[in-house]
């Protein structure tokens, strides 16, 4: 008896009796159609599972420190969330929709080998760059 995971071998984490397979700890990476293959001299069978995962909330792992910037200078603040499927973040100023400008620029990508790693879910990264800062963009900002 042999098992595969997404067509390859997979590693089995505990085999219980009459082919069973459990599997201790359920993460996004564990997703996939899994195949029990069992063979003999004279005959073969197998059988297949989909295993799909659910949603994880989003959460936030990393914020942005308050800064006291001069006007003219620029200012960047990071945030870094997970959950499945990927968060989408919203940015704010004193709780209203940032102001329409080109001196605001807003990213938001997957975070590639970050210091931050969880195994359930993929990192995301948003980004809020405010060039040539001015007085009024004093205030709370809040994602």
């Amino acid at each position: 008896m042999s098992w595969l995971k997404d067509g390859q071998p997979y590693n089995i984490g505990q085999q219980l009796q009459e082919g069973e397979l459990e599997i201790a700890s359920v993460g996004r990476n564990e997703a996939g159609m899994y195949q029990c293959m069992v063979t003999s001299d004279d005959d073969a069978a197998q059988d297949s599972i989909q295993l799909s995962i659910g949603s994880f909330p989003p959460m936030m792992k990393q914020t942005f420190q308050q800064q006291t910037v001069q006007p003219g200078s620029s200012v960047s603040f990071q945030c870094v969330a997970n959950g499945t499927p990927p968060p989408h973040f919203t940015w704010t100023l004193d709780g209203q929709p940032l102001p329409v400008s080109d001196r605001y620029l807003l990213g938001q990508q997957p975070m590639s080998n970050g210091p931050i790693e969880d195994e359930n879910n993929q990192l995301i990264v948003t980004m809020l760059n405010i060039s040539r800062i001015r007085v009024e963009d004093g205030g709370n900002y809040k994602v």
